[in-house]
């Protein structure tokens, strides 16, 4: 595969890849390094990639693993693991004038735990079916399917707390 292949058929997926790692490390900084790396990684492996039928799935797949090994890397993954044992403990910001409903649920999607967070953006946020979902993040159907519930099942008890909490 030559650069103007490479352009063609795999660079057209960096903004999709980027949202992806955008939204998985929540920083901008830290998502652009990992696309370039991401890219770097499949520019070597340029000739291989004519074998995969999916090079989008492919590269998501890469961008999802990198991104990964940032958070373990930078621990992330225990203070995912923290938030998850004080979640009865989230607070939002209580004043709704400053903030509209779209970014607390940002919020609330930021602080759920990895896979949950990557299929609720990918679903819900992307807009790809959970087949698509589950070829790009190499997971089971099933498994998405229950990750994308408990994800929202998450989100919306957390509005639901906060909302009423607001309230009294």
């Amino acid at each position: 595969m030559n650069a103007d292949e490479f352009k063609a058929k795999v660079l057209v997926h960096k903004d999709k890849c980027y949202r992806f790692a955008l939204k998985m490390l929540s920083d901008s900084e830290e998502a652009k390094d990992a696309l370039q790396e991401v890219f770097l990684r499949l520019w070597n492996k340029r000739e291989k990639l004519k074998k995969h039928s999916n090079i989008e799935a492919f590269a998501m797949l890469t961008t999802k693993n990198l991104c990964i090994d940032k958070l373990r890397f930078s621990n992330r993954f225990i203070k995912d693991y923290e938030f998850e044992q004080v979640s009865d403990s989230v607070n939002i910001e209580k004043n709704e004038e400053e903030r509209t409903s779209v970014e607390i649920i940002k919020k609330i999607i930021e602080k759920l735990p990895t896979q949950q967070k990557m299929v609720i953006q990918l679903c819900d946020i992307e807009g790809l079916t959970i087949d698509e979902t589950a070829k790009q993040l190499d997971m089971q159907n099933l498994n998405v399917r229950v990750a994308l519930s408990r994800a929202r099942k998450k989100v919306k008890e957390t509005l639901i707390k906060e909302y009423d909490y607001e309230r009294h």
